[in-house]
């Protein structure tokens, strides 16, 4: 699928498209809200089982300019904070855990999100959303917090009037 991808509101509001539309297929048990955050370190978890927060991270710059139009490759950077409200028994973990485990919801958002292809004047190769690092930030009472950051490929051209 290609998405269309000027501002950083379009490039939120495509993830954001992207994981509800995936949540819906995981079983009941495991459904997390989807939400546009605006910073993780405040946040305060309201759903039961836990939310992907999208923030916008910044961009970087490339100059790519051949000629006497400015050209710009934007990769942009939009993190999915995966934070996951997850009991289980610490002094004996459970082999038969039915619902998902907070680094699973990792692993499902970079599935779920590698290889959109944005479209761009960039060449075909770099067109590809895909994910930069993921890590754990925090767990406490039982709530787990995982940043990923995905690049967001964008051409930046000069207006000329």
């Amino acid at each position: 699928m290609e998405v269309k991808i000027d501002n950083i509101r379009e490039a939120i509001k495509v993830f954001e498209d992207a994981l509800n539309e995936a949540v819906i297929e995981l079983p009941q048990q495991d459904r997390v809200a989807v939400e546009r955050l605006n910073t993780l370190d405040q946040y305060k978890l309201a759903h039961p089982r836990g939310v992907l927060g999208i923030l916008y991270g910044g961009s970087t710059y490339e100059n790519t300019s051949k000629g006497r139009t400015l050209l710009m490759k934007r990769l942009m950077l939009i993190n999915v904070a995966p934070i996951i409200r997850f009991v289980d028994n610490t002094t004996k973990p459970s082999d038969n855990i039915m619902t998902m485990m907070p680094a699973e919801y990792v692993d499902f958002v970079i599935i779920k999100l590698t290889g959109l292809t944005v479209f761009n004047h960039l060449p075909e190769y770099e067109r590809k959303i895909y994910p930069i690092r993921d890590e754990l930030i925090d767990e406490q009472d039982y709530v787990w917090k995982y940043l990923i950051t995905f690049a967001v490929p964008l051409d930046l051209i000069e207006k000329i009037d």
